[in-house]
């Protein structure tokens, strides 16, 4: 989450030599001027099946339109092909893209990759309802299908006290039907947060 050449965190990878840990820097945060490359990762990444790693970032990428969040850049999706410090990142999606952060910002868990490569992951904020969270959005369920993000679920819905929760924060499971199952920091029936089920 922090640390590295820039500040701004690092990805690293761990190799057990001789009975000894070893440490490889696999890439610098915020490498790029403004942090267009992501700041501050703050969840485990995922592997697909070619050894391709996937993660999230708080911060970096595009500025935040949604009135709540001015001031911070709204978080990106990445790939890393690891090759020790030859590591090459790309981005693959950057939050708050949409008017108003529909889109989700600040993802803050990590992603769910399924058989077919596509992932699944939930921002804190964004999403359009932006009555709740000091009007920057309740947050969503997101899929990224490799060339496009869809949201799935906008958090807050109903407005309120937000019955169907909000800021959902951590790391999505599945049954392996294809049913998404989640928790929020808040909200629900006594606002002190939820259990979800989500079918795409």
């Amino acid at each position: 989450f922090d640390g590295g050449s820039s500040g701004y965190g690092t990805a690293y990878q761990l190799s057990l030599k001789g009975g000894v840990w070893n440490q490889t820097i696999l890439y610098n945060f915020c490498s790029q001027a403004e942090c267009t490359d992501g700041a501050y990762p703050a969840a485990p990444m995922v592997q697909d099946s070619s050894g391709n790693l996937y993660g999230t970032t708080e911060e970096g990428g595009l500025a935040c339109s949604n009135a709540g969040l001015q001031g911070l850049s709204c978080g990106v999706i990445f790939k890393l092909v690891p090759n020790g410090n030859a590591s090459q990142e790309t981005i693959l999606y950057q939050f708050c893209s949409q008017d108003d952060c529909k889109d989700g910002a600040i993802p803050d868990g990590g992603l769910l990759i399924d058989n077919s490569g596509n992932l699944f992951g939930t921002t804190v904020h964004g999403g359009g309802n932006d009555n709740q969270q000091g009007n920057a959005g309740a947050g969503v369920v997101f899929e990224f299908t490799g060339s496009r993000l869809n949201v799935l679920y906008s958090f807050c819905a109903g407005g309120g006290l937000c019955a169907d929760g909000w800021a959902p924060a951590g790391t999505l499971v599945t049954d392996g039907a294809g049913t998404l199952f989640g928790t929020t920091v808040f909200g629900g029936g006594v606002g002190e947060g939820e259990v979800f089920k989500l079918k795409p």
